[in-house]
C-alpha cells in the first residue's frame, strides 16, 4: 500500500528513462555525467529507481534475522512477530501490484 503508485509506475519509469537516453542526447550526457559524480557512488539512475522497490523485501529479511537472533521468551518477540507479519503483508501486496501492472502492460501491448 505504501509504494503502490511507485510500483505501478516503476517499469514505465525505467523504460522512459531508457528511451529518453537514446532519443535525447543531452539527457544521455547528463546520465553519463551523473554516473561519474561522486555523490552517486558509481550508481546509475536505474539503480536509484529500484531502491524503493527493494526496500520492503530488505525490511523483511532484516526482521526475520532479528527474530532468529531473539530468544523466544524475550519481551519484544510478540512485537517482532507482528512487525514481520505486517512487512510480509506489505511485501505480498507490492508483489501483487507489480504482477498486476505487468499483466496490464501485456494486455495494453496486445491491443
Amino acid at each position: 500500500r505504501m509504494f503502490s503508485d511507485y510500483l505501478a509506475n516503476y517499469e514505465k519509469a525505467v523504460n522512459t528513462k531508457a528511451a529518453l537516453a537514446e532519443k535525447k542526447e543531452a539527457f544521455g550526457r547528463f546520465l553519463q555525467e551523473a554516473l561519474s559524480d561522486p555523490r552517486c557512488h558509481g550508481l546509475d539512475l536505474t539503480s536509484f529507481l529500484i531502491m524503493p522497490v527493494q526496500r520492503v523485501p530488505r525490511y523483511r529479511m532484516l526482521i526475520e534475522e532479528i527474530v532468529k537472533q531473539t530468544p523466544p521468551n524475550h519481551p519484544d518477540m510478540q512485537s517482532l512477530a507482528t512487525a514481520l507479519e505486517k512487512v510480509q503483508e506489505a511485501n505480498k501486496h507490492n508483489n501483487e501490484m507489480i504482477g498486476d501492472n505487468e499483466a496490464w502492460q501485456e494486455l495494453s501491448a496486445i491491443q
